[in-house]
């Protein structure tokens, strides 16, 4: 029986008017990876994330989630979730009514919104609206409403801005305990230290992608600067080593 990988990005360009946000992206990704995502501001990763799951359409090629255009996925809340900007939660909802609105989207038992508050520590600020909240708790809210159905495929986008070491320390925990049961999960993020404590594999883009293989070992000095050089040199790639 042939195994669909869980997500391909096949020749995937993206451009807005003269500008190139991708070009060329090709991509696959197998069941129980973790990939981190690096690349540097304007290098097209969040424009990327956005065509995987289905909320940007790309200029050319096609993204595929087991098989399926992410867009019009058969299950969605249990197929894939991400967490792209905490900006974009409803300010004048409480959090128990977004995790709510997050479980009916889902189809999930209306019992699990308090398991997830308890699950994902949001008790102490359940009942609060989430424009009153701070960053690091909206950010805890918009992973918790991605999480609540255990999604096969889990895509985050700088996750742990606004995290305090504690809810760093409880994300990371989590992204682990999904690769161990072979669930997927994409991370972008300029924390080059905290990805490669989660990483199964990283992928280093600048619209295209420059590298993809292994997380990079040595000091966070010495990693930093194999990074700073590799997407400083995108058409000399030859020389950039581990």
């Amino acid at each position: 029986m042939t195994v669909l990988p869980t997500i391909e990005l096949r020749s995937v360009g993206k451009r807005y008017g003269a500008t190139t946000a991708l070009e060329t992206v090709e991509l696959s990704i197998e069941p129980g990876e973790c990939v981190g995502l690096l690349g540097p501001n304007g290098a097209g990763k969040s424009t990327l994330l956005g065509v995987l799951c289905g909320i940007i359409r790309p200029s050319d090629g096609e993204a595929r989630v087991y098989g399926q255009t992410p867009g019009v996925l058969t299950e969605p809340g249990a197929t894939l979730g991400f967490a792209l900007d905490p900006a974009g939660l409803h300010g004048e909802l409480r959090v128990r009514e977004h995790l709510r609105t997050e479980v009916l989207a889902q189809g999930l038992p209306a019992g699990s919104v308090a398991e997830a508050i308890l699950k994902f520590g949001l008790d102490a600020y359940a009942d609060r609206k989430i424009r009153t909240l701070s960053t690091g708790q909206r950010q805890r809210v918009a992973l918790a409403g991605v999480l609540i159905g255990d999604p096969a495929v889990l895509v985050l986008d700088e996750p742990t801005n606004g995290l305090d070491i504690e809810a760093v320390q409880w994300l990371r925990q989590i992204i682990l305990g999904r690769t161990a049961q072979g669930l997927t999960t994409i991370v972008s993020s300029h924390n080059i230290a905290e990805l490669r404590r989660v990483a199964t594999r990283m992928v280093v883009m600048r619209t295209q992608v420059l590298y993809d293989g292994p997380v990079p070992v040595g000091s966070d000095d010495e990693v930093e600067q194999w990074y700073t050089l590799f997407v400083g040199v995108s058409r000399r790639r030859d020389e950039v080593v581990l």
